[in-house]
C-alpha cells in the first residue's frame, strides 16, 4: 500500500497539473485541424498559419474559424502548438459524426437487430448500433473469424467471396465443410452476410474471411472430440483471429478445457454461447461457461432478455437473439429465415469483434488482445436496458454487462489504445517508446513486461529521437507508477491536449513519482511475487518544449520457472574450446558451476549460456546453473565414454587377427581400447563406434576397456575360443 508521503505526492501531483474533464468517446478526421482566430487576429493567424507551411482548407464565413490540414498522426501536436499561439481563442481536432450507413439489402429493414426502428412493436434503439458503427468502418478482409458448427453454404449469394477455403469437416474427416442442417448457414449470415449488393440481408461485418469448420452433424449435435479438434485446428490457422461458438451443453471436460486453452494461447479472441437453458445455465454450459470464452445471451426486441437465455456468473454480455432476421439456407432465392437463440447473439457479438480488430487496423495498432476487445466491449456496453429486477447497475447474472453496442464500442478503440501507446515523437517520426523494463516495453505483442520475482528490476527513460540529447532543451521526464496494472476503461485525462493516462493519477494507488532528465533509469528493490505496477507519465518531446504522454509498461513480477538444459555441447571440449549450453528460463546473473568449481559465462541469453571449458575436467563433470532466485539445472559435461554393444567379424580366436567393432557413445579423439590387458590397434574410430583388430589371448572370457584421453573408463568383455 502506498506511504503517507506518497499519497501526499499523489494530491500534490493532482493540483500541479489541474486534471480535466475525459474526453468523450468520439471519432476525428484524420489531418484535420479546426483553428478559431479571435476576431481581431483573423489575418495575422491566417498569416501565421501560412508561414508554418499548414494548408488552410475551408474557412467558416460566419464565426471565421478555419479547417486547417497537417500531416495525419501529427493532430494532437498542432492543437497543443497552435492553442498557445497569441490570437487564436482555440484549436482542436475536427470530429466525425453521422445519421448511420444504411445498406441497400431488401431485407435489411426486417433485421430489427442493426436498426430498431420500433417495427413490429420494438422498441426503438434496442439494438447492436451497427448502422452507426458502419459509419467508422465495415470491417477488413484482414480479420478471418472462425465459425464452428454444421459448416456453411459456401455458394450462397451472402458468402460469395468471404469464404476461407482453409475450413475443415471434423465430423466426416475431410476439407469439405459444406453445410447439412440449416444452423451453421443461419449463424454465419448474422456474422457476415454480403452488405450492399442489394440482396436479402447484412452481416454485421461486411469484409471479414470466415473459416468454416464443422463441428456438429447434420442433426445439429456433435462431440466433445470433434470440438477439440477444430478449437486446435483453429489455433494453427495464422489468418483465425475470432473464433465463434453457437455451441451448448458441452461438458467441461480436460479435452475441451485443454483445446480452449490452446486456442486461447494462440491468441485467438474466443466468443460463445451462454446457453439457451435459462436461469443458472451459464455456468454449467460449455463452451460459453469457460473464462476463456467471452459468453453471450441473448436480448428481444425491446430490449428484454429472451425467456431462454442462460443466466449466472459466467454470462459477459448480451446481443439480440430472439426472433431475428438471417440468410435462408441451402437457396439463391432473395429470402430469410427468423431465428431465435444465443446461437445467433453470438456471431453478431463476433462480427463487432471483427469491427473492432478492423478498426484497430486502421489505425496502425497491433491486434488488441482478448483481454482489451473485453474492455472495449465493456466500455460501450449499455447497462440497465432491460427490467430493472434484472438488469441492475453494473454487471449482473441477468445482462451481464450490458447489450452491446458496436458504435460506442468502435468509438473507444482510439481512446484505449491511444492512452497505452503514448505520443512522443507524433509527427517527428514517431510515436516511439521511451518507458523501459529490463530494456523492454513490449512482451509477447502486449505491454505488460514480466519480470522474476525475487528479483530487481530496472527502470528507464529513454531520449526520444524527437529531442536527442544533444537538444538545448533537455527531455525532462515526469514518470508516475501506479500500483496495479494500467486500466484503459478508466483513463485519467492530462491537461494541454496531452490525453490521457492508461490509470488514475489521483487515487491512493499512486506508488510514487519520479522526475529527472532523461535518460533516466534506476535499479527496484527486489520485486515481491504478485507485485504489479504501471509506468506512465510525460517528457519534454522536442527541442520547442513541447511535452508529450510516454508509453505505459505494466510491471508483472512473476515466480520465473526454473531453468532447464536440454544440450550442451560439445560434450567432449578441449580446454578453452567454447561449450553452449541451450535450454530456457536462464536469467541474468545467473550462477555457473562446472566440475564443482565457479566459472564465468561469456554470454547470458534466456535459452542459451557459453563459457570455456576448463583444463583439468574430472569425468562425468556436472555442470549446474542457478538463477538468481535460487532455481537451479544441472546436466553433464565430459561424461564417460558408455560401451552399449560388440560385434565380431571373423569370430574371436585365441590367435586374434580378426576383426572387432566397438559400439557405444562418448568415444573421443585419441580413446585407446585393451581387450584382456593386449592394445587393440584402431583401424576406424567416431564419437559412438571403434573398429580395431582383435589382439591375441587366451580362450575364454576377456575384459574390453575403453579409455579416453582424460583417463574416462568404460568396460565390457568379449569371449575368446580356440
Amino acid at each position: 500500500m502506498p506511504t503517507p508521503h506518497e499519497r501526499t505526492t499523489a494530491t500534490f501531483l493532482a493540483l500541479a497539473l489541474l486534471p480535466s474533464l475525459a474526453l468523450a468517446q468520439c471519432s476525428y478526421v484524420d489531418g484535420d485541424v479546426l483553428v478559431a482566430p479571435q476576431p481581431a487576429h483573423r489575418t495575422a493567424v491566417r498569416e501565421h498559419l501560412q508561414q508554418l507551411g499548414l494548408t488552410i482548407a475551408e474557412t467558416d464565413a460566419i464565426s471565421g474559424t478555419l479547417r486547417i490540414q497537417v500531416p495525419p498522426g501529427t493532430e494532437d501536436h498542432w492543437v497543443t502548438r497552435l492553442s498557445r499561439t497569441a490570437g487564436i481563442a482555440f484549436a482542436e481536432r475536427n470530429g466525425l459524426g453521422g445519421g448511420g450507413q444504411v445498406p441497400n439489402d431488401t431485407l435489411f429493414a426486417d433485421q430489427w437487430h442493426h436498426r430498431n426502428t420500433g417495427q413490429s412493436g420494438g422498441t426503438p434503439g434496442a439494438d447492436l448500433n451497427t448502422t452507426a458503427a458502419w459509419d467508422v468502418t465495415t470491417g477488413s478482409t484482414d480479420i478471418g473469424v472462425a465459425v464452428l458448427d454444421t459448416g456453411i453454404d459456401t455458394d450462397h449469394p451472402e458468402f460469395a467471396g468471404r469464404i476461407d477455403a482453409n475450413g475443415y469437416d471434423f465430423v466426416n474427416e475431410d476439407p469439405n465443410p459444406e453445410a447439412d442442417h440449416p444452423h451453421g448457414s443461419q449463424v454465419a449470415g448474422m456474422l457476415c452476410a454480403n452488405a450492399n449488393n442489394g440482396f436479402a440481408v447484412t452481416g454485421v461485418d461486411w469484409q471479414c474471411k470466415v473459416m468454416p469448420i464443422k463441428v456438429l452433424n447434420a442433426n445439429n449435435s456433435g462431440t466433445t472430440f470433434d470440438l477439440a479438434q477444430g478449437l486446435n485446428y483453429c489455433a494453427a490457422q495464422p489468418g483465425v483471429r475470432i473464433v465463434s461458438m453457437s455451441l451448448i451443453n458441452y461438458p467441461g471436460n480436460q479435452t475441451l478445457l485443454g483445446a480452449l486453452q490452446t486456442a486461447s494461447s494462440a491468441g485467438k479472441i474466443l466468443v460463445a454461447c451462454a446457453g439457451n437453458g435459462g436461469i443458472g445455465n451459464a455456468d454449467v454450459s460449455f463452451p460459453g461457461a469457460s473464462p476463456l470464452a467471452i459468453s453471450i445471451g441473448a436480448t428481444t426486441h425491446t430490449d428484454s432478455r429472451a425467456s431462454f437465455s442462460a443466466t449466472g456468473a459466467a454470462l459477459d454480455f448480451v446481443a439480440p437473439g430472439a426472433s431475428v432476421v438471417t440468410v435462408q439456407h441451402n437457396t439463391s432465392a432473395n429470402a430469410s429465415s427468423t431465428v431465435s437463440g444465443c446461437s445467433f447473439a453470438t456471431p453478431s457479438a463476433a462480427g463487432v469483434i471483427a469491427l473492432l480488430l478492423a478498426r484497430a487496423r486502421e489505425l496502425d495498432l497491433p491486434w488488441p488482445a482478448q483481454t482489451t476487445v473485453y474492455d472495449l466491449l465493456r466500455s460501450g456496453a449499455r447497462d440497465q436496458v432491460g427490467p430493472s429486477g434484472e438488469d441492475i447497475q453494473g454487471r449482473d447474472n441477468f445482462f451481464g454487462h450490458g447489450r452491446i453496442d458496436a458504435r460506442a464500442s468502435l468509438d473507444a478503440v482510439p481512446r484505449l489504445i491511444d492512452c497505452t501507446y503514448g505520443a512522443v515523437g507524433n509527427g517527428f517520426g514517431g510515436p516511439f517508446d521511451v518507458v523501459r523494463c529490463n530494456g523492454a516495453s513490449i512482451q509477447n505483442g502486449r505491454r505488460r513486461i514480466v519480470v522474476p520475482a525475487g528479483l530487481p528490476a530496472v527502470i528507464g527513460v529513454d531520449v526520444p529521437p524527437s529531442n536527442p540529447a544533444s537538444s538545448p532543451v533537455p527531455s525532462r521526464v515526469l514518470l508516475i507508477a501506479h500500483l496495479g496494472a494500467a486500466n484503459p476503461a478508466a483513463p485519467w485525462a492530462l491537461p494541454l491536449g496531452l490525453g490521457e493516462l492508461c490509470f488514475d493519477a489521483t487515487d491512493s494507488s499512486v506508488m510514487a513519482v519520479f522526475a529527472d532528465v532523461a535518460p533516466w533509469s534506476t535499479v527496484t528493490p527486489p520485486l515481491p511475487a504478485g507485485l504489479v505496477f504501471a509506468l506512465q507519465g510525460v517528457i519534454v518531446d522536442t527541442p520547442l518544449g513541447t511535452l508529450a504522454r510516454t508509453n505505459v509498461v505494466t510491471v508483472d513480477a512473476q515466480p520465473a520457472p526454473p531453468p532447464s538444459i536440454s544440450q550442451i555441447g560439445p560434450a567432449l571440449p578441449s580446454p578453452g574450446a567454447t561449450v553452449t549450453i541451450t535450454g530456457s528460463g536462464f536469467l541474468p546473473g545467473l550462477q555457473l558451476q562446472v566440475g564443482g568449481g565457479p566459472v564465468v559465462p561469456s554470454s547470458v541469453a534466456a535459452t542459451t549460456i557459453t563459457f570455456a571449458a576448463p583444463a583439468n575436467l574430472p569425468c562425468d563433470a556436472s555442470v549446474v546453473v542457478t538463477n538468481p532466485d535460487l532455481q537451479s539445472a544441472s546436466t553433464l559435461l565430459q561424461p564417460s565414454p558408455v560401451l552399449t554393444g560388440t560385434q565380431n567379424i571373423g569370430g574371436t580366436p585365441a590367435a586374434g587377427g580378426t576383426i572387432l567393432i566397438l559400439n557405444g557413445q562418448f568415444f573421443a579423439l585419441g580413446t585407446t581400447v585393451t581387450v584382456g590387458g593386449s592394445p587393440m590397434p584402431l583401424s576406424i574410430a567416431s564419437t559412438t563406434s571403434l573398429t580395431g583388430t582383435l589382439p591375441p589371448g587366451t580362450p575364454g572370457p576377456a575384459a574390453v576397456v575403453i579409455t579416453t584421453p582424460a583417463g574416462c573408463v568404460a568396460t565390457g568383455s568379449i569371449t575368446y575360443t580356440p
